[in-house]
């Protein structure tokens, strides 16, 4: 064989290689693999089910359209599907129904941006709910949980994209920077969760603050705090420079805990609305670097919404617990004209409402599913307002003439879930 012969069955056979490598993959598409693909409109995250509990995925949007969701766990696809949502409807997923007592990651893709979900779970003994989020390509974070004596504390990882993901998790507490090697480079595999027992590596925290920062990917997190006949869950957030917090009065101080990710002395501020009116400026103060602030809200007197403003970036979250209810939530980045609230329904729910601004706003409240009456009503400036929402569905959709904050809550014999709604900002707000 001559040397051009040579060369040409090599560039055939390279050529062949490369062609085989170009298939392409036949198997379902994938939602995402990263930040980079995944679909701006979807939204992920862990759901921990249970024996006896009911898991939904409650889907509220404002357009009419599919929303595709997977299920995964331990690298595979357990299932999949696609529920219908009208305009400025909603869509329930029963997730135990699909999966069984189990921990598994779930992504939506929605039929648009802004859309959201939430994850609620029920049984005779427990009541909890969180929100999936969308993926974040930088660092998330967990302001407020516990790992006090007889507390379980749970840090579930889910990613349910096509890659591998690793990421590192530094906490904070009442004792300072925390660590620990089970925390650092942890791999969470593609299509998979990972629950971390940080009641065991971290014991007897007061309060616990926690930042997953990656290395490589992305991944959903969630707290999952539990005793015998109550459970917790708290998402991960990205960190922003301010908060609002609904405070409930459940008869239980709530606790508020900020978390700076800076890195650097923060300084803060909270104002305080109420009933009667707002308080701005209500406290101030500076937390010192790798440090978080914890405040009992019996300090801010009869208010029930806070903005929190900090230097830098940070997340926060409220907390409620006693002998008969634990439930907290993160807050939400800003005030709104128009707030996407999936989760709330049924007896027992309520809308809290918030009207941060100077202004005194109208606020116009709708159900998610047809059949349902809606709700006017005028919120003054710097007042608060409750708002029962019994009605059956997956939801609510909140618009008003000002920008107003909206959480919402749960009660039943079973316990109090707490959460806040998706702010959905329109061009030129």
């Amino acid at each position: 064989m001559t040397a051009v012969t040579r060369v040409v069955a090599v560039l055939i056979a390279l050529l062949s290689v490369a062609v085989w490598t170009q298939v392409p993959d036949r198997r379902a598409p994938d939602l995402g693999v990263g930040p980079d693909r995944a679909p701006s409109s979807s939204a992920a995250c862990p759901v921990v089910t249970g024996r006896d509990a009911r898991s939904e995925a409650l889907v509220g949007t404002r357009l009419a359209g599919a929303a595709r969701f997977v299920v995964e766990s331990g690298g595979v696809e357990l299932t999949d599907g696609e529920v219908t949502t009208e305009e400025q409807g909603g869509a329930s997923i029963d997730i135990s129904e699909l999966v069984g007592a189990s921990t598994v990651g779930l992504v939506i893709d929605l039929p648009e941006d802004g859309a959201s979900a939430s994850i609620v779970t029920s049984s005779e003994l427990i009541l909890a709910a969180s929100m999936c989020t969308p993926p974040v390509a930088g660092e998330t974070a967990i302001a407020g949980v516990s790992t006090a004596s007889g507390e379980s504390l749970d840090l579930v990882l889910a990613n349910p994209y096509a890659n591998d993901a690793v990421v590192e998790i530094l906490t904070i507490s009442e004792a300072g920077v925390d660590s620990a090697s089970e925390l650092e480079s942890v791999v969470v595999a593609a299509r998979s969760t990972i629950t971390i027992d940080l009641a065991q590596i971290l014991p007897l925290r007061g309060r616990l603050s926690i930042r997953i920062v990656p290395e490589r990917g992305v991944v959903h997190a969630a707290a999952v705090q539990s005793s015998a006949n109550e459970r917790m869950v708290i998402e991960a957030v990205r960190p922003h420079d301010e908060w609002l917090l609904p405070l409930p009065d459940t008869g239980t101080t709530p606790t508020i805990t900020v978390q700076p990710t800076t890195g650097v002395d923060t300084g803060f501020t909270i104002d305080v609305y109420a009933e009667a009116g707002p308080s701005e400026g209500a406290i101030t103060g500076t937390i010192p670097a790798d440090s978080q602030f914890v405040l009992d809200a019996e300090a801010l007197g009869d208010g029930a919404a806070v903005r929190i403003a900090t230097e830098g970036e940070s997340v926060v979250s409220v907390v409620v617990e006693g002998e008969t209810i634990r439930a907290g939530t993160p807050g939400a980045p800003g005030a709104a004209s128009t707030w996407i609230v999936p989760g709330p329904g049924g007896a027992g729910a309520v809308l809290r409402l918030a009207n941060p601004t100077g202004l005194d706003t109208a606020v116009e409240i709708r159900s998610l599913v047809s059949g349902v009456d809606g709700q006017s009503l005028s919120i003054p400036a710097g007042t608060t307002a409750l708002v029962q929402v019994s009605g059956p569905g997956p939801g609510y959709l909140v618009q008003s003439d000002g920008e107003v904050f909206v959480s919402w809550s749960l009660s039943s014999d079973a316990g109090f879930a707490l959460g806040v709604g998706m702010p959905i900002r329109l061009a030129g707000e």
